[in-house]
């Protein structure tokens, strides 16, 4: 069964998420926790919680950008690693060498 959701309690909900969205606003300018609270005139714990909270958000609705961000950056970590271990096999004319080392990682 649905339970209905009264206007008090809709008004309630955009009231938190508009205070989300300015902690938000604030921890990105380097508020503090304690900072925050003092400028929304809430307690730190409350401050706490929006920021751990809006910070999981946005970590979950972008997990899958951000392991494609971690993929390549660790390509990038690796490519002088690769160029190193094939680099004089390369010059000594190993042809699969030389396509790792001037072609990619392939």
């Amino acid at each position: 069964m649905t339970r209905l959701i009264t206007q008090k309690q809709k008004s309630k909900r955009v009231q938190i998420e508009l205070r989300r969205y300015k902690v938000l606003e604030l921890k990105v300018k380097g508020f503090s926790d304690r900072a925050i609270a003092k400028e929304l005139g809430v307690g730190v714990a409350t401050a706490h919680g929006d920021v751990k909270k809006v910070l999981g958000d946005l970590a979950n609705k972008h997990i899958e950008e951000a392991a494609n961000l971690r993929a390549l950056l660790n390509l990038r970590y690796e490519s002088p690693l690769l160029f190193l271990a094939y680099y004089d096999q390369a010059v000594s004319g190993d042809t699969e060498a030389a396509k790792r080392v001037y072609g990619g990682t392939e």
